[in-house]
């Protein structure tokens, strides 16, 4: 397994991992958030993929807080296992 940062290829695997769910018509949308995404460096959307096949995804953001320092807080988390 593979884990990298999603870019605008990955938006109709995206979407179709989203409609599984019952999120349907989410590809445009999917498109504007990893352009969101890719303009802020305090945030990222990362795909684990097998293969060449997307099987889930996170959205994570860089957050720093007084006196404990800086981290990653996940906000979105998504893995298909049964593929």
């Amino acid at each position: 397994m593979n884990i990298r940062q999603a870019d605008l290829k990955d938006s109709f695997a995206l979407s179709a991992l989203l409609s599984e769910l019952g999120y349907g018509g989410t590809e445009n949308f999917i498109e504007q958030r990893l352009a969101q995404l890719s303009s802020d460096p305090s945030q990222a959307l990362l795909v684990a993929e097998f293969g060449n096949q997307v099987l889930g995804f996170i959205i994570h953001a860089l957050y720093s807080a007084a006196g404990a320092g800086r981290g990653l807080r996940p906000h979105q988390l998504l893995l298909h296992c049964g593929r």
